[in-house]
């Protein structure tokens, strides 16, 4: 299968390659000659055991789901990924805008030496682009640095907010944020009866080519499970041969296969709106009113769903699902 290499102008969807960190979680305190306690901590993730002597105070974000989750929590960020399609630079779904100045590093090509420059305590990678994890040795020599906990988009949003919790001594906050995230939900499902047990297909048409995420795991399959809704089983049964990243791809010829969806949500970058896609008469044969093009903000947020992007994910998607 050809691997899904979005445009630069969604490097959103290029997230599929790489994520989330581990939860180890264990806060210990120890005293220092004066007895005065100081609070150390501890995060385990899929590349080991990182400790800090106490909450960082100056955090730098590798990833836009990392960036979500510390403005959330209130986080000291001196440096984060930026998106290059904003004029900001901020991700969507962000509940706090950073400053421009703050979102200087890019998302796909990691500048070992500009971060190295921002002088972290703590470099969250949870959700960032393979190219950082590959980088994790040198970034872990410029600070104590969190990736995954079991493998690349394949943990829940909320371990993600418990593991940043942890890291930032925001252990209370974090669980805050869930149970504010389940609540909202709660109260989505209950205004939108109709999307319990709606089967849906998710995917990004690029290149003349559909890609669609088969995988149970992603954070944005957990998400849409959680509304009640539930992954097509053709589209599960498709990612049962592997999927490149969680994704599989999809020929025109075979459109049809998924056409049992309830809904199908494709974004369509290049063709924002997806007119051009819309009007073709295959997806139109397959899909009809089934099709609901959503925008490539959108899209990304879904592939790093978190409780901090809750709140604008479901705003977003409330129109698609009607």
């Amino acid at each position: 299968m050809t691997r899904f290499t979005p445009p630069t102008s969604v490097r959103w969807w290029a997230l599929i390659g790489m994520l989330i960190i581990a939860l180890g979680v264990g806060a210990c305190s120890s005293s220092n000659d004066d007895g005065d306690e100081a609070a150390a901590i501890t995060v385990t993730h899929a590349k080991g055991t990182i400790a800090l002597p106490a909450a960082p105070e100056r955090i730098v974000a590798v990833g836009s789901g990392d960036v979500q989750i510390a403005s959330a929590l209130g986080a000291d960020v001196v440096g984060a990924v930026a998106n290059p399609s904003a004029p900001d630079k901020n991700w969507p779904g962000t509940p706090k805008p950073f400053p421009e100045s703050v979102m200087s590093l890019d998302s796909t090509a990691p500048n070992i030496e500009a971060i190295a420059a921002l002088h972290p305590d703590v470099i969250l990678a949870t959700t960032a682009q393979q190219a950082y994890i590959d980088k994790y040795p040198e970034l872990s020599r410029i600070a104590p640095t969190v990736v995954y906990k079991t493998e690349a988009f394949a943990d829940s949003g909320d371990t993600l907010v418990e593991l940043i919790g942890t890291a930032l001594g925001k252990p209370d906050q974090a669980r805050d944020l869930i149970s504010s995230s389940k609540q909202a939900i709660s109260e989505f499902t209950e205004a939108n009866p109709t999307v319990k047990g709606m089967t849906y297909a998710f995917g990004q048409y690029a290149g003349d080519q559909l890609y669609l995420l088969a995988s149970e795991k992603n954070p944005s399959t957990r998400f849409l499970t959680s509304l009640g809704m539930r992954l097509d089983p053709k589209v599960a049964e498709l990612g049962k041969d592997g999927t490149q990243d969680g994704f599989t791809e999809l020929s025109a010829e075979n459109y049809t296969q998924i056409s049992s969806a309830q809904k199908v949500l494709v974004s369509t970058p290049g063709d924002e709106g997806g007119a051009k896609f819309s009007a073709n008469p295959t997806v139109k044969s397959a899909f009809g009113s089934q099709l609901e093009v959503i925008s490539t903000d959108l899209a990304g947020a879904l592939l790093t769903a978190n409780p901090a992007s809750t709140d604008y994910l479901l705003e977003q998607l409330r129109p698609a699902l009607a």
